[in-house]
């Protein structure tokens, strides 16, 4: 049995015995499945041995049922995430593409895994890395015949298409354009449409014979997100039925804004009407996409729409570039364009994204702008801290969102906090090096423990109430120990260094503030680390 049987034979027994498997067993098996990826993907394997590999991972994904989110997927997705990746990293000098049987065992692997595999979307990504005529053909027709079902897994499997444009369009489409039957299929292939024209691949819309159908879609669409916002602002079913309806309005949303652009590329002014219908949509991107199409297309209702929407800081920096984009900016006003407008409305767009709040903030108030240096920057930024309010049935919530190097927020309580500590915590939450380093105290020695006694009884004879050390870090070669303590009846955290030891310097306090949203010893450690950061880069 050649090396490369061997490899599959061991990923295949350690798949059966999975669970019998120790915590080192396990880690070997899934290295051992990397192993087989890198196999897969070497330019020494012939296409029959690729191929006899992948028969064996369809075996395999068919006695392990591994399309149930089981060991046995996980195993096969770390086989093929090695292949991808390896399969990337090729030269042009290794420019045989996939091709005859190792395709052929690629589609019954796919197969093989079925709908409910949180991996399979590897191989459409594999097909698509590949970038051959016949890969691509294979990437389409299974993309538009038997989707992955996670929105996610559709992302990740067409990306490489966006980083490197595909050499034969004919290869995709029309063929892709067939996906319009899924939301989520055919709002990525018209995005990935935009994205050639805009860039030169193509010269006309590749969906530009489909536009009539475009159209009627968008005005179903329009109908639909209409009747769905009702079934949302009224909705007292479950927190299931509720995602349901916010998963059926982002998906209804990307496609009606894909294809609100679609018809401006087109130049579809016989289908004004529908992208007019959609301005009446209640839901801000679908509004200014349309509002964008239309301008594109003549209509100056579009122009006025655009600049409405500029004072909606949710929807102002979408707007602001196609304004800017149309050369229509002055006609904004200036208080709606300054940088901490624009910096209002990155912070409220993040809050909500899906990901976040999911929906935009009552209001977002700037607390200072200042430009410095940030870590991982060379140059100067312009940083802007902004304080931003959710008023929610059972009270208001504040917090703190930066936006420049970074844009991110946190509800916990710094607004008491002067502004410098305040960056100072979004530096050290957003800085990363390798000789930061940190560890519970239960990973600790019981030496290392022992030092740590010595501590608690040095704060106590500082007067800190119930010190209880937290985490033990390393800060570029420095150790600081972060702690848990009250001061005064006021809890906070105390964070000592070894220099401060040494010298005998006060120890470093941060109050809790807020019982609500308080200041715990990780935000504190973040305040430390950026401090200290801000300190040398300024």
């Amino acid at each position: 049995m050649s090396e490369f049987a061997e490899s599959f034979s061991r990923l295949s027994d350690a798949c059966a015995r999975y669970a019998s498997l120790n915590d080192n067993q396990r880690r070997s098996a899934h290295q051992a499945a990397h192993t087989c990826g890198a196999a897969l993907a070497d330019d020494t394997t012939s296409p029959a041995e690729r191929a006899a590999g992948l028969g064996q991972l369809s075996a395999l994904a068919t006695t392990t049922n591994a399309g149930a989110a089981t060991a046995g997927d996980a195993l096969i997705g770390d086989v093929l995430a090695s292949a991808v990746t390896d399969w990337s990293q090729r030269g042009p000098a290794d420019a045989a593409h996939l091709a005859g049987e190792s395709l052929d065992a690629l589609e019954r692997l796919y197969g093989a895994l079925g709908r409910q595999s949180r991996t399979r979307h590897q191989l459409l990504r594999w097909l698509a890395v590949d970038g051959g005529t016949d890969a691509l053909e294979r990437f389409s027709r299974l993309l538009v015949s038997d989707p992955p079902q996670a929105d996610e897994a559709i992302d990740w499997a067409v990306e490489p298409l966006f980083r490197q444009p595909p050499a034969d369009v004919a290869a995709l489409f029309p063929r892709l354009l067939d996906g319009l039957a899924h939301p989520v299929v055919a709002a990525v292939v018209l995005d990935l449409s935009h994205r050639m024209l805009r860039e030169g691949v193509v010269s006309t819309h590749p969906a530009a014979e489909r536009v009539d159908e475009l159209a009627a879609l968008l005005g179903e669409l329009a109908e639909r997100l209409s009747k769905l916002a009702e079934t949302a602002a009224s909705s007292a079913g479950d927190a299931e039925s509720r995602r349901h309806t916010q998963q059926a309005i982002a998906r209804s949303v990307a496609l009606a804004a894909g294809l609100s652009e679609a018809l401006a590329w087109i130049g579809a002014r016989q289908h004004v009407g529908k992208l007019y219908q959609a301005l009446d949509v209640p839901h801000r991107r679908v509004v200014v996409e349309a509002a964008a199409a239309l301008a594109r297309l003549g209509e100056r209702s579009g122009v006025e729409t655009l600049v409405r929407a500029a004072a909606d800081p949710a929807a102002r920096c979408r707007a602001l570039a196609y304004l800017e984009e149309l050369d229509e900016l002055d006609s904004v006003d200036p208080e709606c364009r300054s940088r901490a407008a624009r910096a209002a409305g990155t912070l409220a767009a993040w809050l909500a994204e899906p990901s976040q709040f999911g929906f935009p903030p009552t209001s977002v108030e700037l607390v200072e702008a200042v430009t410095q240096h940030w870590p991982g920057y060379e140059d100067a930024v312009d940083c802007t801290l902004l304080s931003y309010t959710y008023a929610m049935p059972q009270g208001e919530l504040t917090g703190l969102g930066i936006v420049g190097p970074v844009t991110h927020a946190t509800s916990v309580d710094l607004l008491d906090l002067p502004t410098s500590d305040a960056f100072a915590y979004f530096a050290g939450w957003h800085a990363q090096h390798d000789e930061i380093t940190e560890c519970g105290v239960a990973e600790l020695s019981e030496a290392e423990r022992g030092h740590l006694g010595e501590l608690v009884r040095l704060l106590a004879d500082l007067g800190f109430e119930d010190p209880q050390p937290a985490k033990l870090a390393n800060f570029f070669g420095e150790r600081v120990i972060v702690s848990t303590a009250s001061r005064g009846g006021q809890p906070g955290t105390v964070i000592v260094t070894g220099s401060q030891m040494a010298e005998g310097s006060a120890p470093i306090w941060i109050a809790a503030g807020s019982t609500r949203h308080p200041i715990g010893p990780d935000d504190a450690y973040n305040i430390f680390k950026g401090r200290e950061f801000l300190r040398i880069f300024n």
